[in-house]
């Protein structure tokens, strides 16, 4: 398997994803769109992927991210430039509740951490009560849990063991919920569009020079039936 220096490109959180410090790459990922690849200079799309990732690293050439499996959720590393899968770890071990919520920030919040020949998940998990009307305060701790960990992947064999937990989360916990960035003078943000005809909604990245504001490119990510409002509660 190909290895990369242990040293990684600095990550940023970026709309709907994550993008290199240099802004050379994003990587974008939605439910309707899978994960896609973009050339931010030029917003040219590198790849599309069917399959729904979480990004969480670039290192390298790679970038690692969380996908679920038949088998469970697993860390996989996606070469940049094809898309292709060149590792794939062993299912992580995450309790039975924190796996419904891989794909939600607000409720699991996850950063890596590249070591040597390895890589570090500091996870922690959330979950309250979404219902409507409020439940009795007995019901309410039943449904609200908590908890935390750490996972070491070694990635050359993918094997994944949990650790004593010596790393904490780092401050800026919110990989892929931001809505704007702004990189090497340009910025970027994620937006939506009425599709003509009705009953879709474009999701689009935007990017701009930070300075002047002029437009340089969009990106439709993905197609998507539009959401009725919430209903009102009685």
């Amino acid at each position: 398997m190909k290895r990369d220096d242990a040293t990684h490109n600095e990550t940023r959180s970026f709309p709907g994803g994550i993008a290199d410090a240099s802004g050379r790459y994003g990587f974008v990922n939605t439910v309707a769109s899978g994960t896609v690849a973009i050339d931010l200079s030029t917003g040219r799309e590198i790849w599309r992927s069917t399959s729904v990732h979480r990004p969480l690293l670039i290192i390298g050439e790679r970038v690692a991210a969380l996908r679920a499996t038949p088998r469970g959720l697993q860390l996989v590393l996606l070469d940049i430039a094809t898309g292709s899968e060149t590792l794939v770890s062993a299912p992580l071990p995450l309790p039975e509740w924190v796996l419904e919520l891989w794909q939600r920030p607000d409720c699991f919040t996850i950063a890596a951490e590249t070591g040597v020949d390895a890589l570090d998940l500091m996870w922690q998990a959330r979950r309250g009560y979404e219902g409507g009307a409020p439940p009795s305060p007995k019901i309410e701790a039943q449904l609200r849990r908590s908890d935390t960990g750490q996972l070491r992947v070694d990635l050359g064999s993918g094997r994944v063991q949990n650790v004593k937990k010596n790393k904490s989360l780092p401050s800026e916990s919110d990989i892929g919920t931001v809505m704007t960035v702004t990189l090497e003078g340009r910025a970027y943000e994620l937006d939506t569009e009425p599709v003509p005809g009705g009953g879709m909604t474009r999701i689009l990245l935007r990017s701009r020079d930070a300075s002047s504001h002029t437009p340089l490119w969009y990106l439709t990510i993905a197609e998507q039936p539009q959401q009725p409002p919430p209903p009102l509660r009685p």
